[in-house]
C-alpha cells in the first residue's frame, strides 16, 4: 500500500477530531511568541478540548505525521471515545483487541516497511466504514 495523499492525510485527521485552521494571521505574528501568549489561533492543527473549552496546538502549520505517536495519541483514542458511550468497560477491552487484531492482520498480510502506515489505513477503514461509507480512502 502507498502512502496517503495529503488530501487523505487531511480528511483521516479532521475525522479524528482535529482541527485545521489556516490564514487567520500573517506568517510573522504566527512565528511569535505574543501570538501563543495572547491565545490567539495561529495556523496548525488543532485538538479542541471541549471539557476546557481551549484547543491544543496540535502541529504548527502542517498536517500531523503520520507515526505510531501521533496515531495513538490522537486517532486511537479518538476511536475508542466513538465506542465508549453506554457500553462496559468489558466491551471498550473487546474495541482495542479488535483494533489491534485488525492491524496485525495489515501487518501480517501486506509487506508493510512502517507499521504506523499499517495502523494508519486501519484505523482510516474504520473511520471510512463508521460514517456509512463502507469504502477505504486507499
Amino acid at each position: 500500500m502507498d502512502k496517503p495523499t495529503a488530501a487523505q492525510e487531511k480528511k483521516f485527521w479532521e475525522g479524528y477530531g482535529l482541527v485545521h485552521i489556516d490564514n487567520l494571521v500573517p506568517l510573522e505574528v504566527a512565528n511569535s511568541c505574543e501570538a501563543m501568549a495572547l491565545d490567539k489561533p495561529i495556523s496548525g492543527w488543532y485538538k479542541p478540548n471541549y471539557k476546557k473549552a481551549t484547543s491544543e496546538l496540535v502541529s504548527f502549520r502542517v498536517v500531523p505525521k503520520i507515526d505510531l505517536n501521533n496515531l495513538f495519541k490522537y486517532a486511537v483514542p479518538k476511536y475508542i471515545d466513538g465506542i465508549k458511550a453506554g457500553v462496559s468497560a468489558n466491551y471498550i477491552g473487546n474495541a482495542y483487541a479488535r483494533l489491534f487484531e485488525r492491524w496485525q492482520k495489515e501487518l501480517f498480510l501486506t509487506d508493510w516497511e512502517d507499521p504506523a502506515l499499517a495502523l494508519f489505513w486501519v484505523l482510516d477503514k474504520v473511520r471510512e466504514d463508521s460514517n456509512g461509507t463502507a469504502k477505504t480512502t486507499q
